[in-house]
């Protein structure tokens, strides 16, 4: 099988999926028309052709991947930076020093796109071209 997008190189990543509140690194890879996360004591492979969905957060280096296995649907985030805390905090934000580290990972998810946000559009683009989309 002949390809006719250029493969990025596999790149350190962090997973997050929803219900989830661990983040493990590891690397994503795309091979053989397959998207790959491999990381300590994490594998997700997934064939390009149950991938449905590929976006790219805007304002930030992440991508969200949703996927079908057997009609049942999955969806996988990956950082290209280390996400700061996840969670939602019930504290209303406006309330002195809370809410704070929740801002502080948005501000530094948004610089960090400054510099990474070639790098997620070509990751972006190629599993787009892998799925045929």
């Amino acid at each position: 099988m002949r390809l006719f997008w250029a493969m990025p190189e596999p790149v350190k990543v962090w997973l997050a999926r929803p219900g989830r509140e661990d983040t493990p690194s590891g690397v994503l890879s795309l091979v053989e028309s397959t998207l790959w996360f491999e990381g300590s004591g994490t594998t997700i492979r997934v064939p390009a052709g149950d991938i449905v969905k590929v976006r790219r957060a805007r304002g930030s280096p992440v991508i969200t991947v949703s996927w079908d296995v057997e009609d049942e649907g999955h969806e996988a985030a990956f950082y290209f930076v280390e996400p700061g805390p996840l969670g939602w905090s019930v504290e209303p934000p406006w309330v002195p020093g809370r809410g704070l580290d929740r801002t502080l990972s948005i501000m530094r998810l948004r610089e960090a796109n400054k510099q990474l946000k070639p790098l997620v559009k070509e990751w972006t683009q190629a599993i787009r071209s892998a799925t045929g989309g």
